[in-house]
């Protein structure tokens, strides 16, 4: 009887190295700080040489960029776009059902890929690619959400602000987790009475000087 056939695995030898080396550079900017993290650094902890780093991410920034676009392709993979761009609306009317199934889809990739991706989004100021890459998922992912603000009457900076605060907010829980001060639970509740809070104080806020 022939033998059967091995079946090819569905990730390739350079994917995989391709994660483990992510998974470096992650722990590097958790652990020790963004500025620590260079291809010299992840090459030493990954015991190979820099052109390996190199061959993988030609620069420092793709190594940032594929950290933080993890997190967006997350997120898309498990909640729909239209339940992304109403989270906003319904938590200010009180409704957080939405934005639960939303932090808990960013939750699962926070346990299991770290803070790292949320610390690089809060840090902007990184470098001017870095800067202009965000610049693009502002343009393809987070402008979904910024209609919501728009809807509840807010201006565009003001609508960035309170963009930027639940991101913050986000990563300070994120980091507390980390170092084991809340639970995953504890944290996403936090999360929703600080979204439901301010979303509601705007909404109150807007239609009154309406």
């Amino acid at each position: 009887m022939p033998q059967e056939a091995r079946k090819p695995s569905s990730r390739s030898t350079a994917e995989i190295r391709r994660d483990q080396l992510l998974e470096i550079a992650r722990r590097v900017i958790e652990t020790e700080g963004v500025e620590a993290l260079r291809p010299t650094r992840v090459a030493e902890l990954a015991g190979c040489t820099r052109p390996l780093i190199y061959q993988y991410f030609p620069r420092r920034e793709d190594i940032f960029i594929a950290i933080t676009e993890e997190l967006y392709t997350a997120l898309d993979a498990g909640v729909s776009v239209d339940t992304q761009a109403g989270v906003v609306g319904s938590a200010a009317r009180g409704d957080v059902g939405p934005a639960r199934e939303v932090l808990a889809r960013l939750w699962e990739h926070i346990d299991a890929k770290g803070p790292a991706a949320l610390i690089l989004r809060s840090t902007p100021e990184i470098s001017s690619d870095f800067r202009a890459y965000l610049e693009r998922i502002r343009e393809s992912h987070e402008k979904r959400w910024l209609r919501g603000f728009f809807e509840l009457g807010m201006d565009e900076p003001r609508a960035e602000l309170m963009l930027e605060m639940f991101i913050t907010t986000m990563k300070v829980l994120a980091l507390q987790h980390l170092a084991g001060r809340i639970d995953r639970e504890t944290a996403i509740e936090r999360h929703l009475e600080t979204i439901g809070g301010l979303l509601q104080n705007a909404a109150g806020t807007t239609a009154s000087g309406a």
